[in-house]
């Protein structure tokens, strides 16, 4: 480690010392002379200086115990226990460069250099432990760092956050900050106005060069940069700071730049499986030799890629280890094209974009790493470029979508759908037993808009045990087996993919876990893959190997999913053969746009969901279901989407199943028809201004319509209702704002198509029950009484208001860095989606929440949860604050929390409402054990309730 000391003369003595904290007249090393001890002067020889840890050990010697010291320092025990961790590994990061300076000046005997430095020689000894020098090196590595971004850019930001992007902790990014500034290099802390909203202020930390501040007359600390927030409160550096743009693979001992220009991979380490040789089967996947440091994966045994290939080419799917790879080749490229074609036409070309050759984003965090060469022990740019890592895939499905459930049959539906009404209603149930007026009131209000979306999206409560995979092939299964060993042997999982076309696109399989391809492929416990075999992907609507997920559904016979067999129409049906362009020139190429794409996988969604309602033939589902296959591979492959509308008799097949009224009253030839497709569609509903006010007699919302200002006959200035405008050419239109049918009817049954189907019939009345609970909400809301102020008690509480207050404040400081994050983050997303045409909704939603996230560390927009403590809620119990502070406090607390604060303590009883959610779930063969945790009980008390039901013969 160069820890970069000056020279300094060997002394023939030494003035009188004590070993620090142990011995001798001066606990913190030698007391020096007037002439005072070159060493001792020097900047790496200053540990015995820090006057904090001085008083820290005094008050141990004397037998205080942390809470006391803390107490007596002023400060929390966590807040203690954190600056004396800091403190300490600053003072061994002044005592590590010490001891090296000592051995470049010619101290070579350790005990030597242990009494010169005033520590035994044991101490000395750890300091050269490799462990702890690796410590202390990263320290020293992220300050050069630091340092050489500070030098090149100009002050950097190093606000909390930072050190994420840096690939290190906090508390290494402190010392390499503290190392920094004690070579002269200065922080500030200030707030900077922010850019896209005047007036509004962040704050930021900034390390500036030495010498960035100098004292004015007034001997405040100034600078042509920044302004020392102690002494101005204003800072304007926000077209002056420049963000870190290095990161560490490795905690700080090596750094390279955040992203890289991709290296690239020499094609003839590549082995081409074409599709005649069972590449068609494993189409998307990339096979990796083990072993091969620059194709390592990390710790994943899988993960979606790009590769660039001999510069101007790349490789692009699922990418897992393989013992299979060919000699003479480090990985295996699967395609479904014929032998011969050539490997460039094989492989991608890369974007014109210079900064994106893949057209795709990879990973903000963990895309790229490094690798040590072992021919030349460098540190290297791996060729792993990953979209996205084994354990981005998890996560629970905590609804079941109506595009599948309504495809079931009536009894599954009717089961679901009452058990997410007696969810509702038990939650409703809850706040209506809230003791606090207040909270009560605004929980109410959120009920009553969550039911009332949820009537919208008509998503039912989830199936036990369902989850989102990502599927991999493993094609020694057997067409009835699966691989996932997060479910026991013998578990029947049904599979499906979304767009889904119907139930002869569920494939329900058996685990296996004891294939040891799978074992092999996806490790003996993947986070979040399955493997299945080409023949099931075919039956999920053609999935391939690329990212594409499944929902996992468990149990699958004992929820009784309807799975059917794969329709005739179907088979061997491959979009890219039947409506590839070919060779044809690109002119005469109509090439569907990704936005388009978006809107016609929803019109044929929506066809294939109306037409399976109206009881279309396997034949029309065939022709429907081929059409919407070709849209969703049209922008990736470039199919000729106009001949598929054609020859598959979409327009025909449209006029047939879904002619309607509108809720004009006018015929329309096509769209939307039944109330699955209907509900969240656009509708244009008369414009309205200002925030609606809830009917006193039905709880319903009514909103104030658009009006104007007029002078009447009598001078006088009144508001008159003003729903049209006219323009320039005389011609009147109406004031629209858009909204969505659903919530354009009071009744759910408008909406139903003239088929009547019993599966339309269970979900109008499931979304009139949700509307009919809102209203019942927000009425409740209205007859809530204010919270009662009480002098008294806010005197007592004073100070415990003050701290609340305090809350408050630091609550909604953030409301302006957030709005500005979210402009932000807004602005960067929608560059990122023109930079891939690929993505797919959940891709989208990914790069919007890592652009906030990114643009949150860049503002400091920081969300601070009020935590009310048990001081703060006898106080607000007491009635120490006004309703308007608690309704403030309310907008930044976890309502859980306080649901849970304001229940009643003592229940006897369950409730009626959690009795129905009891039996609503084991209905849906929830386990007691997932039961009771749902209800926050004791899986004694499901079993009491349940054998009581049975017992009564329900």
């Amino acid at each position: 480690m160069n820890c970069e000391m000056p020279e300094v003369e060997m002394l023939d003595y030494l003035v009188h010392y004590g070993v620090k904290r142990k011995s001798g007249r001066y606990r913190w090393g030698s007391k020096l002379s007037e002439d005072g001890n070159p060493y001792q002067h020097e900047p790496w020889f200053t540990w015995g200086k820090n006057e904090w840890l001085h008083e820290y050990y005094d008050y141990e010697d004397r037998g205080y115990s942390v809470a006391q010291i803390a107490e007596k320092m002023n400060m929390t025990p966590t807040q203690l226990k954190a600056k004396y961790s800091n403190a300490v590994n600053d003072e061994r990061i002044k005592m590590v460069c010490a001891n090296d300076s000592l051995i470049e000046q010619g101290v070579t005997n350790r005990s030597e250099r242990a009494r010169m430095m005033g520590v035994n020689e044991s101490t000395v000894r750890s300091l050269e432990d490799n462990k702890s020098r690796e410590k202390t090196e990263r320290a020293r590595n992220t300050a050069n760092v630091l340092k050489e971004q500070v030098d090149s850019k100009g002050p950097i930001d190093i606000t909390s956050g930072a050190e994420i992007r840096l690939g290190i902790s906090k508390a290494k990014l402190k010392q390499a900050v503290k190392l920094l500034e004690e070579e002269g290099y200065e922080v500030y802390t200030g707030r900077v106005e922010q850019q896209t909203n005047a007036g509004k202020f962040t704050t930021t930390t900034v390390l500036c060069p030495p010498g960035t501040g100098h004292l004015n007359k007034e001997g405040r600390i100034v600078s042509d940069v920044v302004y020392h927030p102690e002494r101005i409160n204003l800072i304007d550096i926000s077209n002056k700071v420049s963000q870190i743009d290095m990161t560490s693979d490795d905690g700080g001992k090596s750094f390279r730049k955040t992203f890289q220009y991709p290296a690239s991979m020499d094609s003839k380490r590549i082995f081409i499986r074409y599709g005649d040789e069972g590449g068609t089967e494993n189409d998307g996947t990339l096979e990796i030799r083990p072993g091969v440091p620059d194709l390592s994966l990390g710790e994943s045994h899988y993960a979606q890629v790009r590769v660039l290939v001999d510069g101007d080419r790349y490789m692009k799917g699922m990418a897992h280890y393989s013992i299979d790879v060919p000699p003479g080749y480090d990985c295996v490229y699967n395609t479904r094209k014929p032998s011969g074609t050539p490997m460039r036409d094989v492989l991608k070309k890369i974007s014109k974009d210079p900064d994106n050759p893949f057209g795709s984003l990879i990973k903000e965090n963990g895309g790229q790493s490094t690798y040590i060469d072992p021919k030349t022990g460098e540190r290297k740019l791996s060729l792993i470029n990953k979209r996205s890592d084994e354990g981005d895939w998890d996560e629970w499905a905590d609804t079941l979508p109506s595009q599948f459930l309504s495809k079931q049959r009536k009894e599954l539906v009717q089961k679901q759908l009452k058990l997410s009404i007696a969810e509702k209603r038990d939650q409703l149930d809850e706040i209506m037993r809230l003791e606090n007026p207040t909270i009560k009131k605004q929980l109410l209000i959120d009920f009553s808009q969550g039911v009332d979306k949820d009537a919208v999206t008509l998503k039912a409560a989830a199936l036990p045990g369902q989850k989102y995979k990502v599927i991999l092939p493993v094609n020694s299964l057997k067409d009835n087996e699966c691989y996932c060993p997060e479910y026991h042997d013998g578990t029947k999982l049904a599979l499906i993919r979304f767009p889904h076309g119907g139930t002869f696109e569920i494939p329900i399989l058996t685990v296996n876990n004891k294939n040891q391809e799978g074992r092999s492929k996806l490790g003996t416990s993947p986070l979040d893959g399955i493997g299945i075999n080409y023949n099931n992907a075919k039956i999920l609507s053609g999935a391939d190997y690329d990212g594409d997920t499944v929902l996992i559904i468990p149990n699958a016979d004992k929820q009784h999913i309807l799975s059917t067999k794969p329709l005739e129409g179907l088979k061997d049906f491959d979009p890219e053969e039947r409506y590839g362009y070919g060779d044809i020139d690109i002119s005469k190429k109509k090439i569907m746009t990704e936005d388009y794409k978006q809107i016609q996988m929803g019109v044929t969604t929506n066809l294939l969901m109306d037409a399976t309602i109206k009881g279309a033939t396997e034949d029309e589902l065939a022709a429907i279901t081929r059409h919407s296959m070709v849209v969703i591979d049209a922008v990736k492959h470039e199919l000729d989407y106009t001949r598929s509308y054609r020859e598959n008799n979409i327009d025909d097949l449209k006029k047939k199943y879904q002619g309607h009224y509108d809720l004009n009253g006018e015929w329309k030839e096509s769209g939307a028809s039944t109330i699955i497709t209907r509900a969240k569609n656009e509708w244009d509903v008369p414009a309205t201004q200002g925030d609606p006010h809830i009917d006193i007699s039905t709880g319903e919302l009514v909103w104030k319509p658009k009006s104007k200002i007029i002078v009447n006959e009598s001078g006088e200035k009144v508001e008159v209702p003003d729903p049209t405008w006219t323009d320039k050419k005389g011609n009147v239109h109406a004031y629209y704002k858009k909204s969505t049918q659903m919530d354009a009817v009071k009744d759910a049954f408008d909406l139903v198509s003239e088929y009547r189907n019993p599966i339309e019939i269970a979900y109008a009345e499931y979304a009139n029950a949700l509307k009919a609970m809102a209203n019942e909400a927000r009425l409740e809301s209205l007859s809530v009484p204010k919270l009662v102020y009480n002098k008294e008690s806010a005197e007592k509480y004073a100070d415990t208001i003050d701290v609340l207050k305090n809350k408050i404040v630091r609550a909604e400081a953030n409301a302006p860095l957030e709005r500005a994050a979210q402009r932000e983050a807004k602005i960067i997303s929608e560059e990122k989606f023109k930079m891939d045409n690929a993505l797919t909704e959940k891709d989208k939603g990914k790069i919007r929440q890592q652009a906030l996230t990114a643009a949150r560390i860049k503002y400091g927009a920081q969300r601070h949860p009020i935590d009310i403590s048990d001081l703060e809620w006898e106080a607000i119990q007491a009635g120490a604050i006004s309703d308007s502070m608690l309704k403030k406090i309310l907008k930044y607390a976890d309502s859980d929390k306080l649901k849970q604060r304001a229940m009643p303590r003592s229940i006897d009883v369950l409730p009626d409402t959690k009795i129905a959610l009891i039996r609503s779930m084991e209905n849906s063969h929830y386990t007691i054990a997932q039961i009771a945790e749902r209800l926050n009980v004791s899986p004694s008390t499901v079993k009491k309730y349940l054998n009581v039901n049975k017992s009564k013969g329900e």
